[in-house]
């Protein structure tokens, strides 16, 4: 896969989150549907923690994001309230396409040329591409929950 490859893929599926963001009432985005734990938004926005996490925490960087938002939608997080407001909505959608914007030109200045060997979950991480593999494939699962919630939401 050519490194181009991991933000062309990044930047689709955030694409695609961000039409949920722009389509979806605050009431749809915090919806939980009986059998779920978590709601559109909190998928959303946990994506863009962990992309933080596995790529800027891991390689010892400075994240692009608070340590509130980090914590608030982090690994073992849930959603803390039904609606979200306007304003964490607007926070989310500008944090969807910046920081796909700042890690491309992180990579290109090299940012990330010392990564220490790091297992998460079942991968082994020890490049800046493997984290962003791996931050890819999680991304597409959430992706997948976020149309699967939608399904639920759009009947409210």
């Amino acid at each position: 896969m050519t490194k181009t490859k991991h933000f062309d893929f990044l930047l689709s599926i955030r694409k695609n989150l961000l039409t949920y963001l722009d389509n979806l009432t605050p009431e749809q985005l915090g919806y939980i549907p009986i059998g779920f734990s978590n709601n559109i938004f909190w998928n959303i926005a946990h994506c863009i923690a962990v992309q933080q996490f596995l790529c800027y925490q891991l390689s010892g960087n400075k994240l692009l994001i608070s340590n509130d938002f980090l914590e608030k939608y982090n690994r073992g997080t849930f959603p803390q309230k039904i609606a979200p407001s306007k304003g964490e909505i607007y926070q989310v959608k500008e944090l969807l396409l910046s920081t796909v914007n700042q890690l491309q030109e992180d990579y290109q200045t090299r940012l990330f040329n010392e990564f220490p060997t790091v297992k998460v979950g079942l991968f082994c991480i020890d490049t800046i591409e493997d984290a962003m593999y791996v931050n890819n494939m999680h991304e597409s699962r959430h992706l997948g929950t976020v149309v699967a919630l939608n399904y639920f939401s759009s009947k409210i």
